[in-house]
Order: structure tokens, then sequence, then C-alpha cells
């Protein structure tokens, strides 16, 4: 049942035409492990073919050399962003030799997380400071949670469709800020939603948790919770404790850049113990911050704006606002061949538009347990029927929670012409009673006698023996900026002259606030 204040906003934005003149940017950064063909991390360097991680544009790495991120630009369509990563896809999987892209959030064996080769991006200041970023990872958190992989979702409206929202002929960075926000506030609200539908790392290798304490179960070489949706979203996953006195708020700019300005200054005493040197007096971590940087800092949902090489986020996000948000909480869909479908896009999509166009109060203390309470629930408990959530005060079944958020999101689709046929398979397909990735992905292990790493190995290959392009003038692109970024990383290689001992500090001392 639809609220009446979201009626309300509906009625008001369809009567002005916001949704028939929509324009959505959307891009997508992909990640995925390298793994050998028995399903074991790969042990080799970042290919050369695939160019410079530090420079190419479209492929670079994430925490490990073995960890391959896939970024496309922003698109206005969605078959148009697809098709891309499709493209991307395709030629990431051409240039890996007797390896292929593992398909899933939850990594592929391990072996000893000692062994795990982190990112290296070359001798400039630049390459190096990522490098010490990741060295720092490393020491903070082990390197095998950092080789979680998933999907993170950029989304912007156009200028006219923000002036299209507030219903004026000029929209301002201020009230453009105070949206993106509420936008925010209300993804923490409902992102529950998307473990339910979404969740798909119910289940992973024992080596994932290197002797960790744990409370799941053990299958063969698994470790799994009975009814859980996503794991990579759990307290075993891509978390850090450490984070959590950080109190960040999201009111609003000034007090969200504030805190996380205050969580790189301020020391952990923890991380303080790490020292700042290793015994050849080179870094081991930019600093002894409870975040080394600001992308360090882990939630489901950030404010971004596009910087340059140097730049510090918090800098650039206080000085000219929110351009886009970057949603963090998608897991990898391991029987999609690129990770994601084309109607799981358009879902985000509605699911983004909803959470901004209805009320969005701040978040209190209360609420934010609440939301804690209730995403714990469907990470852990979320193919389980029984299960309940709190909305508005009420504890009410998962399954009538979905229901009742699913008809306001299909609501804004119904606004939208563009989306009715994927409205009909997203009715077909996503509104279960129960969470349908991780229910196929349980029952495909369970039913047939697999491990997680047997089901994953197996759909990865027939993905890399099926893989597809549809654009060969992409792919050309590709190998040319491939070869491009080689040069590009060689001329920055050539122009530092500053000892990364200083360069570290001048990089320290550029955060203002």
């Amino acid at each position: 049942m639809t609220s009446a204040n979201f009626e309300k906003a509906l009625v008001a934005l369809s009567n002005r035409k916001f949704f028939k003149n929509i324009s959505i940017s959307r891009g997508i950064e992909r990640e995925a492990l390298r793994s050998n063909l028995n399903g074991v991390i790969s042990k080799t360097r970042h290919p050369k073919s695939l160019g410079s991680a530090l420079t190419n544009p479209f492929i670079t790495t994430d925490f490990a050399e073995a960890l391959i991120e896939m970024v496309t630009p922003t698109f206005d369509t969605v078959q148009g962003l697809h098709s891309f990563l499709e493209n991307l896809d395709f030629f990431v999987k051409e240039n890996l030799n007797d390896e292929i892209l593992w398909n899933a959030s939850m990594p592929c064996e391990l072996g000893d997380e000692k062994q795990i080769q982190i990112a290296e991006y070359g001798v400039s200041n630049t390459g190096r400071l990522k490098n010490i970023y990741r060295r720092g990872l490393r020491e903070r958190y082990g390197s095998a949670m950092q080789c979680v992989s998933g999907i993170h979702y950029n989304f912007s409206l156009s200028k006219k469709s923000w002036q299209d929202f507030f219903n004026q002929n000029e929209s301002n960075q201020t009230e453009i800020d105070r949206a993106y926000f509420g936008l925010i506030r209300n993804v923490k609200r409902n992102y529950w939603l998307i473990a339910y539908l979404f969740g798909a790392s119910p289940i992973c290798h024992q080596s994932f948790l290197q002797k960790r304490e744990h409370e799941l179960i053990e299958r063969k070489a698994d470790l799994y919770a009975e009814t859980s949706t996503s794991l990579r979203m759990s307290d075993i996953g891509y978390q850090s404790l450490e984070q959590d006195n950080l109190k960040i708020s999201y009111d609003d700019l000034d007090t969200f850049v504030s805190g996380l300005i205050d969580g790189i200054k301020n020391p952990s005493k923890r991380f303080e113990r790490i020292g700042l040197l290793d015994k050849q007096n080179y870094p081991l971590q930019i600093s002894n911050g409870i975040l080394q940087i600001e992308n360090e800092l882990y939630d489901v949902v950030r404010p971004k704006r596009k910087v340059l090489a140097g730049e510090r986020p918090a800098n650039i996000l206080m000085s000219k606002g929110v351009e886009y948000i970057e949603f963090r909480g998608l897991d990898i869909n391991p029987y999609e061949p690129v990770g994601i479908s084309k109607e799981q896009i358009q879902f985000l999509d509605l699911f983004l538009l909803h959470c901004l166009i209805n009320e969005s109060p701040m978040l209190e203390d209360n609420e934010s347990k609440i939301i804690k309470e209730n995403n714990r629930a469907v990470i852990y408990k979320g193919r389980d029927k029984q299960t309940t959530i709190f909305v508005e005060g009420k504890e009410v079944s998962l399954n009538e929670a979905a229901k009742n958020l699913l008809e306001e999101i299909l609501a804004i689709g119904n606004e939208m012409a563009l989306y009715d046929q994927s409205l009909k398979k997203l009715t077909e397909e996503f509104i279960p009673t129960v969470s349908p990735i991780s229910k196929k992905i349980m029952s495909d292990i369970f039913d047939n006698q697999k491990t997680h790493c047997e089901l994953i190995l197996e759909l990865s290959k027939h993905h890399n023996e099926n893989k597809k392009y549809n654009d060969k003038s992409q792919l050309d692109n590709f190998e040319k900026a491939s070869n491009q970024s080689i040069d590009e990383q060689m001329k920055l290689e050539e122009k530092d002259k500053i000892d990364i001992i200083e360069y570290l500090k001048n990089f320290n001392q550029g955060l203002r606030g």
C-alpha cells in the first residue's frame, strides 16, 4: 500500500513531466578476481595487454593484482551502459592467459592471504600512493577481506531534470546537495530490499575467513548461514568495526565532510600500533587515522564528485558539492555474464528515484540502530519466511514490507513508459516470497551436491566460453586505451622529482578542515 506522502510527491512530479523528460546518468565499476582454471586466486601480475592499472580509464585493479576493476563512462540509457560493459568484459576476458574472471562476490579459494599480492602502480608518486594505501589496508584488515568483489552503481540526474524536480528555471547546487543527502538517507533506510532481492553471496569458501572467529555452518570446503542472502554485506564481509565509532552524519554536506575529515585526521590507537614505516623506512600506511583516505569509508552509499589525481575528494566535495551518488551495495550476480542484468540496472534506477522523491527525515540514533538491525535480519535470515523487520516503528514480515515498498517503486516505473517491459519481468522475477538469487545459488549447490567454488567455477567457465561483444570499434578503443596508458604512466614517472615521504606529507597536509 502506497503512503499518502509518496502519492502526493508522485502526482506533483508527474504533473510537471519530471518522469516523462527525466535524464539519468549511470555508470558502473565492476570488480572481479582473476582465478586459475581450478578456482584458485591468480598469482600472476595484472596482464600487460590490459595496459597500466594506474592510467587506463577503463581497466584498473582494486586491492590486489588479481582483482580487476572495470570502469564504464556514464550513459543516459540502460542499453548503452550494459552494452559497453559487455564489450569491456569481452576485451578483458580475451586478454587473460589460461585464467577466468571469478563471477561472484565472495572470493575463490585464496590460500594463505600473506601470498596475495597487493596491487602495484609503478614508481610515480601517484602510483606509490595507491600502493601504500593498499599496504595500509592489508595491515589493518588482512588481505582476504579486501578480495570481496561487488558492483558499484553511479547515479545522477541531468541539470534539466533537477530543474524539473525543483520546479524551477534554475537549480542551485545547495538544493541538489540537500536532495542527494535525502536520497542517501533513504538508501540506508531501504537497503534491506536490495539485499533481499539481489543478495548473491549466501555462502563462501573457508579460506575467506583465514581462521577468523565466526558462527557460520561448515559444509565441505564452505561456510554459510542457514537462510542468508549476502555475507558480503555482513559483519564478516567488507566491513570495519573501527569505523563504527566515526558517527558519520548524513544530515547535510557540511556535517558529512566534517565527519569524514575527522575520521582521516583522528588517529586510531589500533592503527597507531602498526606504525607508519616498515623496517626499510618505507611507508606502511598513508596515516594512522581511522581512515587513511576518503575512499576507506565503507558504507552502502556515498556522495561523490570526480577528482583529478592528487586532489582530495573531501576538499572538492566541500567546494563544489555532490555530483553523483555511488551505490555500493550490489552483489555480483553469478548467473549474469557481466555480473548484472539490464533488469537489475533498471530496478536500481527506480529504487534510487524512490529514495529521492520520498520523504527523508534526518537519521536519529534510534533509527540508525533499527536500520542496522533490519539489515542484519535480511542479510542473515532473508530467506526465512518468518523473518520480520521494523518499518515506521512497526514490526512487519519481510515479505509484507517488500511488497509494500515494491508497490511504490513500481508506481514510479509506471510513470516511465520506457520501463514497461522491464516492469513485467521484474514483477515476475523479483517479487517472490524469498530472495531469488541467493535461493537459486543455495539450491544449485545443495541439490547438486556441489560446493560454492564448484558452482561458481562452472558458471565462470561457461561465461568465459560464451563471451560476446556487440561493437568491434569499442574493442579497438579498449586496445588503444591500454597501449596509451602505458605511455602515460611512463610520462608520470619521468616527471616525479619529490621523495615519496615528502610527497606523502604534502598529501596529508593538503586536506582542509
